[in-house]
């Protein structure tokens, strides 16, 4: 259950719109989730990219068949690359933007911008990525060929389901915008205490709405256990107060 003093910000945001006379503060949590959200979007690629590199390394494999092991390793390669994109590039749904790629220089941007011809021309849509440096994602061959009763039309497909050599740049990406995400949602987080304790001197009726949104953790999600599991990352803040956070060792 929630403690006497937990209370769900992003619920009040409704409320508060309609309410109106605190657009300082509606901006300001709207900026603070946004930011998180998309952090939260980044620990996860970076979470395949780490269990794709056990997967494919040695006996990491859990007795997996060729055939599933090729499966898991595309979906575990996809999903990092299209939560990387939907963290900073694809224009966002329900959040706001954080991201700009003039955040990043020289190399950087260079693999940002693989990454996304990646989502954008192999993944999220059909292409070849034929121009990898370590060879396309997809080959395919229309083959005639002599059957018993004739002549048969043959369709040939080769799907790398993961290219190794972008998958460990892409980590060292997803990493650092990571940290540019964790200093981001922190500043939000500062920001947003300040707004919220300047708009609760000039409204009493603010705390008022906030205690209506206690925050539960059972109500919000079923799994058993679930904070305390969410809580033990080193640099989840989306339960801490702002500012609290400890940052985890570069």
């Amino acid at each position: 259950m929630a403690s006497d003093f937990e209370y769900d910000l992003s619920a009040a945001l409704p409320t508060l719109r309609q309410r109106g006379g605190q657009d300082d503060l509606v901006t300001a949590i709207e900026r603070a989730l946004s930011v998180a959200s998309a952090h939260q979007d980044l620990s996860d690629a970076a979470d395949a990219l780490q269990l794709l590199g056990m997967l494919t390394k040695g006996d990491g494999h859990g007795g997996l068949t060729g055939a599933e092991l090729s499966t898991a390793a595309g979906c575990l390669f996809a999903q990092a690359v299209i939560l990387y994109a939907r963290a900073t590039e694809t224009k966002p749904i329900e959040r706001e933007k954080w991201f700009g790629r003039e955040k990043l220089k020289g190399d950087g941007r260079e693999l940002h911008l693989e990454a996304m011809e990646l989502r954008n021309h192999a993944l999220a849509h059909f292409g070849k990525a034929a121009d990898m440096a370590d060879g396309p994602l997809v080959r395919e061959a229309l083959v005639m060929r002599r059957v018993t009763e004739g002549v048969g039309i043959a369709f040939y497909s080769a799907r790398a389901q993961n290219r190794a050599q972008f998958a460990r740049r892409l980590m060292g990406l997803v990493e650092h915008v990571r940290s540019m995400a964790y200093d981001a949602t922190q500043a939000r987080y500062v920001e947003l205490g300040t707004v919220l304790s300047a708009a609760s001197r000039r409204d009493a009726g603010v705390a008022a709405l906030m205690r209506r949104y206690r925050f539960d953790p059972d109500a919000f999600c079923a799994v058993p256990g679930w904070i305390d599991a969410f809580e033990g990352k080193p640099d989840a803040g989306a339960f801490n107060s702002y500012g609290v956070i400890e940052k985890p060792d570069e």
